[in-house]
């Protein structure tokens, strides 16, 4: 009489099987909100760029390269987004999946690494001038939610998610600075401000017995107010004649980063200081700046022609 073999279901497929990319995306977020305000940024990109799509519909396990290149092909031609904005959209993914695995909901490999479109050459230029500064905070003078955070993003060249972050606790008076907490490098550096961003800060504080409490307190539409709201108003007061696509040139969020550091050098400020302001893990991304101080080795220069001349 002949055995019949029993079919061997390997742990890996009995795991992952009956999980979901919009799934496990449920369970990351919710982990996350706990102890992340910033999360409800990504789990909303999440929504609106992967779940409603066949991708997030898809179990972990199916997944191969075909179909996410079938999902950034779709994305860039029909829905006209950027390579960059792609490649934001998978450092999501990756750590969902990566919180898949940490967490034993799969056991494969993470299906959305090495997907990345190489980084693009281009790289903003565009930083804000004093007086453009002025008439920015004077049209923002009427919304202290916009206010407060552009001016700490001036004063400190802390990044969306990070702002979003600063709590109560994080904020120290007395020696003027924030701890601010870089969800990019996952870490915490000190950021310095003055009088002006002071005197709104001391206000929060006093307000407020909670040291946890938020800086931005306002939690309805906090993400729109900001990343909408405020993009309107950049692109009125500074965009009109620019072509969206042109992305060295126009104003954006980031810009105020950009204009934090470029003011900097432009003061003459060594580049490593700008490099610990800026929390930047490698030099190289800092020496963009260089160019602006206001040497920029003209005294070297003309040192070495000097020489050149000199009977």
């Amino acid at each position: 009489m002949t055995k019949s073999v029993k079919k061997v279901v390997s742990p890996n497929s009995a795991i992952t099987k009956k999980y979901k990319l919009n799934h496990i995306a449920e369970l990351y977020f919710e982990s996350r909100s706990l102890y992340s305000r910033s999360i409800k940024i990504s789990q909303q990109t999440y929504i609106n760029k992967v779940q409603k799509f066949h991708l997030g519909k898809m179990y972990l396990l199916d997944i191969r390269r075909t179909h996410i290149q079938e999902w950034q092909k779709m994305l860039l031609q029909k829905h006209k987004v950027s390579k960059s904005s792609v490649n934001s959209y998978l450092k999501i993914l990756n750590a969902i999946v990566n919180y898949a695995i940490n967490n034993d909901y799969y056991k494969g490999a993470n299906p959305f690494l090495k997907c990345k479109f190489p980084k693009s050459e281009v790289t903003r230029e565009r930083f804000l001038s004093r007086g453009e500064i002025s008439l920015l905070l004077h049209n923002l003078e009427s919304d202290k939610t916009l206010y407060t955070f552009v001016l700490i993003a001036l004063s400190t060249g802390a990044r969306l998610q990070s702002i979003l972050n600063i709590r109560k606790k994080d904020v120290n008076l007395a020696e003027s600075y924030i701890n601010i907490r870089d969800t990019k490098n996952s870490s915490t550096y000190k950021a310095f401000f003055a009088e002006e961003l002071a005197t709104l800060l001391k206000e929060f504080c006093d307000s407020s017995d909670d040291p946890n409490a938020y800086i931005l307190k306002e939690n309805t539409g906090l993400h729109y107010k900001i990343t909408v709201k405020l993009r309107k108003i950049l692109d009125r007061l500074f965009n009109q004649s620019l072509d969206k696509k042109d992305s060295v040139n126009r104003v954006v969020i980031h810009t105020f980063r950009h204009t934090f550091a470029s003011h900097l050098a432009i003061q003459g400020v060594h580049i490593m200081k700008i490099q610990a302001l800026l929390n930047h893990k490698n030099i190289q991304l800092t020496m963009r700046y260089a160019k602006l101080a206001p040497d920029a080795g003209k005294s070297e220069a003309i040192e070495l022609a000097r020489g050149f001349f000199a009977s």
